[in-house]
């Protein structure tokens, strides 16, 4: 019997693969096959399920991770970076809430960038 490619099963596999991408430092790959992921946890079990809030948290690492990479690297678009920081803190928010040291800090960072 075949789940079908929306299958929060599949989501699942999804998320495993995007992982081992990361693990890798394939961020780029990492961060499509995460977003598929959460795009069928999203469609198949609706915004609240925390399902769908364990894979914005995994994005939100992602993207943090990128952040990071291209940060040390001195990224020569600063507002492009400062937007991959909102959106990684944007993610985590709804595991972690606002309040979060990790969250606060993303935010920060990216605030920094934005006034460059």
């Amino acid at each position: 019997n075949a789940l079908g490619e929306n299958h929060p099963n599949v989501a699942a596999l999804y998320n495993n693969l995007a992982k081992l991408l990361k693990a890798q430092n394939k961020l780029a790959e990492a961060e499509t096959v995460f977003r598929r992921a959460l795009a069928i946890r999203e469609n198949a079990l609706g915004e609240d399920h925390p399902n769908v809030a364990t894979a914005r948290d995994s994005l939100g690492l992602l993207l943090l991770a990128k952040a990071r990479q291209l940060d040390e690297a001195g990224a020569s678009d600063p507002a492009a970076l400062a937007r991959i920081y909102t959106e990684a803190a944007d993610m985590q928010t709804f595991e972690y809430g606002a309040e979060d040291e990790h969250v606060l800090r993303c935010r920060r960072r990216a605030a920094e960038l934005a006034g460059n």
